[in-house]
């Protein structure tokens, strides 16, 4: 790959170097091996399944001890809702109906976006215009909007977004040693002042409803963690006036974002996977589970590694007891054979622990033992990171369990540093993406997943929670089901 000067000028103004599109270039043209899958995940085998008296037992410490530290909630909400409104799309494209476009239709009242059409003048207008009306430039442009900025929700008289939902979700549980409400999202540029907006309206009235502040915070995805893509002749793609192309590289991308953040503990959780505030009572309880439980095992690991750092002795019998009480917390093959040296390095990483929910054909990435330079270890893998090898592929569906994206993280070590996030990210979990831009197909990359590749050497314990806390709108007719009407 040669650059230009001019190549390497523009390298530098998006915020790379040179030696990291080469990097980006050998790995798009050289390709990635694919995850090992070893087993699944299961219920005693690297998925922990509390019973009812555990669950309230973490729940309550979490209520005694989360004031004392800076809790806060991270949502990524910088994706477009096209692909909620894929079929409206392909109707208003070739004009075939489908049992889906038959329903938005015919429940076109129900929508909290509905009070928003009614200004626009849509009665009497054929179907196709109708359609448009929401989707489209001249109406609402919903489908132009990130998720985050759509009504989702009808409580009482008011229509509420994702956004609001979150925030509103967040006072439960998302709170700041100084009682704030906190809560970072991530959002384009392009909806940047919009989404400010929203926030500070829905601040001043949590304060005035509920006598509470936040402290709500903002970020883009960073042009630095933009990607290279490829032709089929292994040429860079460059735009009309011969500038190298540069893409979003994927929500592997945001792990810059989450590295920015200054809080004990972080939650992580999708946009589009919110309730109405009427109905997140049980969500909320299952955050306070999760928390709960990493708050006691980071206060455990910490006193360990506190006395490895001190030089001070400790006995076999104090690590035995400490693997036993975590049988389903995973280090990277921690056993009483290694030494204490061992115990520190396997033990001074980030933790997460994440909601996992029985399998019931959603597509998403699950839980799986995975084979790797270091062993066999815990990994949330996606499809895409799998060969179409026979047995990869039995061992793929035979999943019991996938990711809702439910998790909550510790990002700073015992002494009370931020770990460099970077610093545990496998890189040969990124993915190469093939797609046809104008006809012409092209390979881009994208960064390891942010709860995948990106967390694949972080301390792992992953915990079953019911399915009914998993309610994404991934079209716009789930917006219909009863979980998102109040």
């Amino acid at each position: 790959m040669n650059l230009s000067d001019r190549d390497i000028q523009r390298i530098k103004f998006h915020g790379l170097s040179p030696e990291e599109v080469q990097r980006q270039y050998t790995i798009l043209c050289k390709g990635l091996p694919f995850s090992n899958l070893h087993h699944p995940a299961k219920i005693n085998d690297g998925i922990l399944a509390l019973n009812e008296e555990e669950r309230n037992h973490f729940a309550h410490y979490f209520d005694q001890e989360a004031k004392n530290y800076d809790v806060l909630k991270f949502v990524p909400a910088s994706g477009a809702a096209t692909r909620m409104f894929k079929d409206l799309y392909a109707f208003v494209a070739e004009g075939q109906s489908t049992p889906s476009v038959e329903k938005f239709l015919h429940s076109l009242s129900e929508f909290a976006f509905f009070s928003l059409l009614k200004e626009k003048k849509w009665e009497g207008l054929e179907q196709t215009k109708v359609i448009e009306m929401v989707i489209g430039k001249e109406g609402l442009n919903l489908g132009s909007m990130p998720k985050g900025l759509i009504p989702f929700h009808q409580e009482g008289d008011r229509s509420l977004t994702p956004i609001e939902s979150h925030i509103l979700e967040a006072m439960n549980y998302s709170r700041s040693t100084n009682g704030k409400i906190a809560i970072h999202f991530t959002l384009s540029p392009e909806h940047l002042e919009e989404g400010k907006a929203l926030m500070s309206k829905t601040e001043i009235e949590i304060k005035n409803n509920y006598g509470i502040e936040s402290h709500i915070e903002v970020s883009i995805q960073h042009s630095s963690t933009d990607t290279i893509a490829i032709d089929d002749k292994n040429e860079l793609i460059r735009n009309n006036e011969g500038e190298i192309v540069f893409r979003p590289g994927g929500h592997g991308a945001l792990l810059s974002n989450l590295q920015s953040l200054d809080a004990d503990l972080v939650y992580l959780r999708n946009i589009d996977n919110i309730l109405p505030p009427s109905k997140n009572g049980e969500n909320v309880f299952y955050k306070k589970v999760l928390g709960g439980y990493l708050l006691t095992l980071q206060q455990d690991v910490f006193a360990l590694l506190n006395s490895f750092h001190s030089k001070n002795s400790i006995s076999q019998e104090q690590k035995e007891k400490f693997l036993k009480q975590y049988s389903g917390f995973h280090a990277f093959g921690l056993s009483l054979q290694h030494n204490d040296d061992e115990w520190f390095h396997r033990l001074n990483r980030p933790i997460r622990v994440c909601g996992m929910v029985k399998n019931e054909g959603e597509p998403g990435g699950g839980p799986f033992w995975v084979t790797d330079k270091s062993g066999v270890n815990l990994q949330i893998v996606e499809a895409a990171q799998v060969s179409s090898n026979e047995d990869q592929q039995a061992i793929l569906k035979s999943a019991t369990h996938f990711n809702p994206v439910d998790l909550v993280c510790s990002l700073k070590d015992f002494q009370g540093s931020l770990f460099d996030l970077k610093q545990f990210t496998d890189h040969d979990t990124a993915l190469i993406v093939e797609k046809s831009v104008e006809g012409k197909k092209i390979k881009a990359l994208e960064h390891p997943g942010l709860w995948n590749g990106s967390m694949a050497n972080w301390l792992t314990v992953f915990i079953e929670i019911p399915v009914s806390t998993f309610n994404p709108v991934k079209t716009v007719n789930d917006l219909l089901k009863d979980a998102h009407r109040s």
